[in-house]
């Protein structure tokens, strides 16, 4: 008996299914609005985890390589006090010790005062330097002085990029009042293969310029 009613409860949603003017089902969705996107190339995924790695250029950069001034060209003045030294021979600190360049450090010999000036340089020759401007040249400074703290520049360091020529800017003038530190400096767009740097010295009051830590770098690309 039962089953019997359980039929005929069955064929009367069946018959109500049928009719035209009821809809008791939804339409079946497309088959594959539930399927996620497919994934993107590997090239379009950006690799959120990978940092540039930076190409060295200079070569010693810390003056600690053997033998001494190994990868620079020195051009000393007529003062006594060597363009690369341990830190410890020309009172100073290195920022990665033992050695440090040091420029000045002596007064110029000289006949006619406030004019005469005594120069010496030191740089890397034959360097590969890229050429749209992406490089960036740094180093250590210790500006150890004489000179009135509250007074003019008196002492210079020119820190420049030159061709093959000798020939280019200089990217900062730095003198007797600068403050230690890390310094930092773009190196423009340009046929650059030498960096250099050179100190003036006038005829009086002492300075010493301490340069650690040269590195002159460009980004490479993530693997």
């Amino acid at each position: 008996m039962k089953r019997l009613l359980v039929m005929v409860l069955l064929c009367g949603l069946i018959a109500a299914c049928g009719d035209d003017d009821v809809d008791l089902l939804p339409d079946a969705a497309p088959v594959d609005a539930s399927l996620p996107p497919p994934p993107l190339p590997d090239a379009a995924v950006p690799d959120a985890g990978c940092e540039a790695p930076k190409i060295e250029v200079l070569t010693n950069g810390d003056f600690d390589g053997e033998p001494l001034g190994d990868a620079w060209v020195l051009e000393p003045g007529t003062g006594p006090t060597p363009l690369i030294a341990a830190a410890g021979d020309v009172n100073s600190e290195a920022d990665t010790p033992p050695n440090v360049a040091a420029l000045g450090g002596y007064n110029a010999a000289d006949t006619i005062p406030a004019i005469e000036r005594d120069s010496s340089a030191m740089g890397q020759t034959n360097l590969v330097i890229p050429t749209d401007g992406s490089a960036t040249l740094s180093f250590f400074l210790d500006v150890a002085t004489q000179e009135n703290p509250l007074g003019a520049p008196f002492d210079f360091v020119d820190v420049l990029v030159t061709d093959a020529a000798g020939n280019g800017p200089v990217l900062r003038q730095l003198n007797n009042l600068d403050d230690d530190g890390v310094v930092q400096l773009a190196v423009p767009e340009g046929s650059f293969t030498n960096v250099v740097f050179r100190v003036s010295i006038d005829d009086s009051l002492i300075t010493l310029f301490i340069v650690d830590t040269v590195s002159l770098t460009y980004p490479g690309e993530c693997l």
